[in-house]
């Protein structure tokens, strides 16, 4: 047999039931609040916005961070310019973080140059060692005038060079070796 839950039981229930719709109302009003602050996020880059960039570039894998960047050449740009220059864009409360990919190599690696074989002659490739950099000249060098060590280093995949400038000098002592 079921026992009768007294009146006082019942209005108990009923001011719990009501401070807990209360506590609700209340959360959900602050979260509201929270997403309104959250959209009052300048829409536009200003002199005083701070502006993170993240590059990442695919040739060689490498991503170069600038913390905080030079906003000036962004001012008064919204998310859709940024949008048309390339940048994917979050805006937060510390700043503006605008990321992209690029198809080139990183600064770094841009300057790099590098020695293969392609097709049985001496090429100059852009790029470090290892990537698919673009074939920028094949040289008219026969290999047998080539170093001995040079030969082994192209066997096994090629010769890196820091810049244009070094692989120029080192081409110009085979250059004389030949002579």
């Amino acid at each position: 047999m079921l026992k009768k839950i007294p009146r006082s039981a019942w209005d108990l229930i009923v001011c719990l039931c009501l401070l807990l719709i209360t506590l609700t109302i209340v959360k959900m009003t602050r979260m509201s609040g929270e997403q309104e602050a959250a959209a009052e996020v300048p829409a536009r880059v200003t002199v005083e916005t701070q502006l993170h960039t993240s590059i990442f570039y695919k040739p060689c894998g490498h991503t170069v961070t600038e913390n905080p960047a030079d906003s000036s050449a962004f001012v008064g740009a919204d998310s859709e310019a940024l949008a048309s220059m390339g940048w994917r864009v979050e805006w937060r409360e510390d700043g503006v973080y605008l990321y992209r990919e690029s198809d080139d190599f990183c600064p770094t690696d841009a300057a790099k140059r590098h020695l293969r074989l392609y097709n049985r002659q001496l090429a100059v490739y852009a790029g470090p060692l290892g990537s698919d950099g673009e074939l920028l000249e094949v040289l008219d060098i026969p290999l047998k005038s080539l170093p001995p060590r040079w030969l082994a280093q192209l066997t096994n995949g090629g010769i890196e060079f820091a810049d244009e400038e070094t692989l120029l000098m080192a081409l110009d002592s085979v250059d004389e070796m030949i002579k």
